[in-house]
């Protein structure tokens, strides 16, 4: 998936791998117990097409987080 996002004040465009909640499986023979929303891998971080990759090593939480927060946005 692309986003946009603004981080410290600069708008970047992420591309990211993203997985949807799943609920539990339910019933007597259920197994998977479901998962929550997250982001699997941030795959690209640029800025007007300058890559800023290397610069999100510390904050990966932070961003993935913003991320989130601006697909619920969009949809």
């Amino acid at each position: 998936m692309n986003i946009e996002i603004e981080w410290k004040g600069v708008k970047f465009d992420v591309e990211f791998d993203y997985q949807p909640a799943e609920p539990a499986e339910t019933g007597p023979e259920a197994q998977y117990p479901g998962c929550s929303e997250h982001i699997e891998g941030i795959n690209s971080f640029t800025h007007l097409g300058t890559c800023f990759f290397e610069f999100t090593d510390d904050c990966e939480e932070e961003i993935e987080k913003l991320i989130l927060e601006n697909i619920h946005r969009a949809y």
